[in-house]
C-alpha cells in the first residue's frame, strides 16, 4: 500500500477531510462541513449527557432503596416497637429496666404506655 493510499484510508476511517482538500473547497463548503461536524458533536454531547443522567438516577434509586432499609419507620412496619424509658432513652437491654417502671412504646401506628411487671435478664 502506498503512502497516499494509507492517508486516504485513514481519512475514510475517521471521516476527516484532509488539509489539502480543505484548501480546495469554497468557504461556504467549509462552513457547511464545520456546521455538520458541530451538529455531530452536539448529538454526541446530548447522548453522553443523557447516559450520565440515567446512571446518576439509577445510583440515586439504589441509595434511596438502601436508606429505606435503614429507616426506623420501616422496622416498625415489620412489627417491631421502639421502647423508651421515662427519660426518653432507648431501651436495648432488660437490665436497663426496673419493675414498676413506666415505658413508652412507639409502634408503626401510634404508641402505648406500659408498666414493667416482671423482667428477665
Amino acid at each position: 500500500m502506498t503512502q497516499l493510499e494509507t492517508i486516504k484510508d485513514a481519512v475514510k476511517q475517521h471521516n476527516l477531510v484532509p488539509f489539502t482538500a480543505r484548501r480546495l473547497i469554497s468557504p461556504q463548503q467549509q462552513l457547511a462541513l464545520q456546521q455538520q461536524q458541530l451538529a455531530q458533536l452536539k448529538q454526541r454531547l446530548q447522548t453522553s449527557m443523557q447516559q450520565q443522567l440515567q446512571r446518576q438516577q439509577q445510583q440515586l434509586s439504589r441509595l434511596q432503596s438502601g436508606l429505606q432499609h435503614l429507616n426506623p419507620e420501616g422496622v416498625l412496619l415489620r412489627g417491631y416497637a421502639l421502647v423508651q424509658n421515662s427519660a426518653g432513652e432507648i431501651v436495648r437491654d432488660s437490665q436497663q429496666l426496673a419493675t414498676g417502671e413506666t415505658l413508652q412504646l412507639r409502634l408503626a401506628k401510634g404508641s402505648a404506655e406500659v408498666e414493667v411487671k416482671t423482667k428477665q435478664d
